[in-house]
């Protein structure tokens, strides 16, 4: 009989844990500002508290958790000015990114995000959209071939869908729509090696996000809403 490797099987734990913990946060199942317990996270996914405290401190690595003092974790709450800083940050980044996926994006690259926007179009259950929708940004970011900038915009991506799953327990079908659209755009721009098309259809895309979820959390019109 192999032996078994004590160290992996614990890594593979914790492993385990932060994902289905993450999961759990991006689907709001751990809404913004939810207290998490390290003895409730073992007891839920029948671990030790080793493996469980271990999966939470990487979370709050990530600045998905924060550290109550004797008390546990908390989900790190997400406001106007949070949504206003990421979405800064991903139009400054992500319609270069989407042009240099144009430039750069290799024909199996090119293909596979064609097939993946299909795939988000015919879905029609919304976790599994926001899955989608979150792989091809990831996709796009990859194929312009700057790997930096990938774990930065998955980070970006991330905090940006959980506000969605956190607000509505359906999409906003006309920000579907539109969404829809543009995603179609941008891999068609990547196939046909279109840089500006690809930039100007992120850029389309994440200003009007930008605009419907500020002014959703915000509670007042996006017009009144500080952007500058």
């Amino acid at each position: 009989m192999p032996s078994i490797d004590v160290a992996e099987f614990a890594d593979s734990l914790v492993t385990a844990v932060y994902h289905q913990v993450r999961d759990d946060i991006l689907l709001a199942r751990l809404a913004p500002g939810a207290l998490v317990f390290e003895a409730d996270v073992a007891r839920s996914f029948e671990v030790s508290k080793t493996p469980a405290r271990e999966a939470l401190r990487l979370l709050v690595g990530d600045g998905l958790l924060q550290v109550m003092p004797r008390r546990g974790y908390i989900v790190r709450p997400v406001g106007l000015d949070d949504l206003v800083e990421v979405f800064r940050l991903r139009l400054f980044l992500e319609p270069g990114l989407a042009a240099d996926a144009a430039n750069r994006a290799t024909k199996d690259q090119a293909n596979a995000l064609e097939e993946l926007v299909a795939r988000y179009v015919a879905e029609q259950d919304w976790q599994r959209q926001v899955r989608l929708a979150m792989q091809i940004h990831h996709d796009i970011a990859l194929a312009a071939g700057n790997k930096r900038a990938v774990p930065i915009v998955d980070s970006l991506v991330f905090e940006a869908h959980r506000v969605w799953m956190s607000l509505s327990t359906s999409p906003p079908r006309a920000a579907y729509e539109y969404a829809r659209g543009r995603y179609q755009d941008i891999a068609t721009a990547v196939g046909d090696r279109d840089p500006d098309t690809a930039s100007a259809g992120m850029r389309d895309m994440l200003t009007a996000a930008q605009r419907h979820l500020i002014s959703i959390t915000a509670g007042t019109p996006i017009d009144n809403a500080d952007l500058r």
